[in-house]
């Protein structure tokens, strides 16, 4: 039995569970929804307020249930529910639309970071707008997302002015706190709508309060010692095309290198030869997610550069795939998974490209898929920040152009060229292995 054939039972078996919807839909029974990118389910209010503030984009998704959390600021215990980017709390006693209200996660941090003063804070002077309320000023970019994303009511007042904060590995960034999320201003995506990216505070919150009892998932999921659980997602360069029969690819290689350093890891490879970014969604992540893994690889794209509609599709093109690998990131490292995804290399520079016995790309169409491969990379770079993610340079890897680490289809590595990738997974991972 083939890989897609198993991937297509274990697909339908958790429909029928009750755990499968449409893509990035989720389940939907009378006032609730599920999500198989985190197997949580919203309902009743939460729900109603999700959907009309927002959704995913602004509060990512669910990553806990419903429950029970005595609130720091005012000692009284609400039902509420962590997403991603924030935390929902009921207000009975409050007539709609306020019985919804969002725990003040920028407050919170910005308090435990700075006491509530931090360092070399300057007022933005491009647009200000300053608030009396708390006398900080919004200006430039981050006034025009706050204006823009819910205002007041989701983002809360400025409590800080600008200024200058280490992210997680070190480097600088403007960043302005709020009341309900922290901005933060990414110069590498300038004039584009990641320009400005919200802190995954709702995440980080309740990784410091639940996961491990109560202290944040060690190396960003990978737990220290001890079995460790790989999954690689992706299309037939993760299942091993062009490979001998017996060499299992790329994760084969990989997981005989983390061996090394821990005996007891384990891999699944997921992969499916001709998938999509979509089919990658729609049938290897739910399994994914369902493995619980520590690390995931996620290596997808080149079906979908070979199935572009051309120029006249061009925007369609690049938000289906921008919205499979958010979909992809998101759902992942909500799961605690500390995730990697390749660059996507250019498949015109192979010779199965223009050969007249491969693909016979002509001028025009070379240059259009040239160009597709730059957006791609430019999303992959874009999620990979948003979402904490490490990205992976198989972009400006010679194994595709090379004879020596190509297999007969001139458009796969072979066993040499799998070799070469296992190497270069093998060194994007090993920091996180113990």
């Amino acid at each position: 039995m083939n890989k897609r054939v198993i991937l297509y039972m274990v697909a339908m078996l958790s429909l029928l569970a009750g755990i499968l919807g449409p893509t990035g839909s989720g389940v939907r029974a009378a006032d609730s929804r599920s999500f198989p990118e985190t197997g949580k389910t919203v309902s009743g209010r939460f729900l109603q307020y999700w959907e009309t503030h927002g959704g995913l984009a602004q509060q990512g998704f669910p990553i806990s249930e419903q429950m029970q959390e005595k609130s720091s600021v005012d000692g009284n215990t609400y039902t509420v529910q962590y997403f991603e980017r924030a935390v929902f709390e009921m207000h009975p006693e409050n007539t709609p639309p306020y019985d919804v209200l969002l725990s003040l996660l920028g407050a919170s941090s910005y308090n435990e970071k700075y006491g509530g003063n931090a360092p070399d804070q300057v007022p933005f002077p491009d647009n200000p707008l300053t608030f009396p309320e708390t006398g900080k000023t919004i200006g430039g970019p981050f006034r025009t997302y706050w204006e823009t994303h819910g205002g007041l009511a989701q983002q809360g007042f400025p409590i800080s002015d600008e200024f200058q904060e280490a992210d997680k590995d070190g480097n600088l960034r403007s960043v302005q706190y709020f009341e309900r999320a922290v901005f933060e201003y990414h110069e590498e995506f300038a004039e584009t709508e990641n320009e400005v990216l919200l802190s995954l505070l709702g995440t980080f919150s309740y990784a410091q309060k639940y996961a491990q009892g109560g202290t944040p998932p060690q190396s960003g999921g990978v737990p220290p010692g001890g079995a460790l659980t790989i999954v690689a997602i992706g299309d037939s360069l993760t299942e091993g095309q062009g490979d001998r029969p017996e060499g299992g690819g790329y994760p084969a290689r990989l997981l005989a290198s983390v061996r090394a350093i821990r005996p007891e890891a384990q891999m699944t490879n997921l992969g499916v030869s001709g998938y999509t970014s979509q089919q990658m969604v729609e049938e290897e992540l739910p399994v994914a997610l369902d493995a619980s893994p520590q690390i995931a690889l996620v290596w997808i794209g080149g079906n979908n550069l070979w199935n572009n509609g051309g120029p006249e599709s061009e925007a369609s093109d690049l938000n289906i795939f921008g919205a499979d690998i958010d979909k992809t990131l998101s759902a992942l490292t909500a799961k605690g998974a500390k995730t990697f995804i390749s660059l996507v290399y250019d498949q015109t520079k192979s010779p199965y490209a223009t050969s007249p016995n491969g693909a016979a790309l002509d001028p025009e169409g070379v240059a259009h898929m040239s160009h597709l491969v730059t957006e791609f990379n430019k999303i992959i770079t874009a999620k990979a920040t948003q979402y904490g993610a490490t990205t992976v340079d198989m972009y400006n890897t010679t194994i595709f152009t090379d004879p020596a680490t190509l297999a007969e289809d001139d458009a796969h590595p072979n066993a040499a060229g799998y070799d070469l990738v296992a190497q270069i997974w093998f060194k994007a991972i090993m920091p996180v292995l113990k």
